[in-house]
């Protein structure tokens, strides 16, 4: 053939993925996950999950994590953002979380992000930010560790045998890891 086209010109990989695309109907290259298999997958994740897989960093993870996820429907994420947390927010850095959302969902999607003041983003029927949800987790386990320590038997008997007081704020939860 007299006529080169850009696959002639391409390694025989990307050759094969060409075909491959054709071939399928998808127009997705075969390094690319199966679009049905990946988000069945990932339909049903909690928010706090899905966005510790996103492999976001810096403006993008923070903010993320201010957001709750409102819907997934046609093509369109849409979430709200914390008005507190509004400063984090820029055309760049909700870009770099689309990406990362088309990346995850392995389909194109837009994403819509709305700002709400505290209250209506913490309606009744809403759920938690991934932020709250942390922050209350750790609440929740710092009051374990004082209780824990309170309720300790050891404790109770340096309190009564000594005069033993524990001293607020110096109790700390014990690392997941160690």
């Amino acid at each position: 053939n007299a006529t080169t086209t850009k696959a002639d010109v391409r390694s025989p990989a990307t050759q094969t993925d060409q075909t491959q695309q054709l071939a399928d109907g998808t127009g997705n290259s075969p390094s690319q996950p199966d679009k049905a298999l990946h988000t069945h997958l990932n339909d049903d994740a909690p928010w706090h999950q899905v966005i510790t897989q996103l492999k976001l960093g810096g403006r993008a993870a923070e903010l993320i994590k201010h957001c709750l996820l409102v819907s997934r429907e046609n093509g369109i994420i849409s979430l709200t953002l914390e008005k507190d947390s509004e400063g984090l927010l820029a055309a760049s850095v909700q870009q770099e979380i689309e990406t990362a959302l088309v990346d995850y969902y392995g389909s194109a999607l837009k994403l819509e992000i709305k700002v709400k003041d505290q209250a209506s983003v913490n309606q009744p029927d809403q759920k938690e930010t991934p932020a709250q949800r942390s922050a209350r987790l750790a609440a929740e386990k710092q009051q374990q560790a004082e209780q824990n320590i309170a309720t300790d038997p050891f404790v109770i008997a340096l309190q009564n045998q000594f005069g033993a007081k524990i001293v607020p704020g110096s109790v700390t939860p014990k690392n997941e890891s160690g």
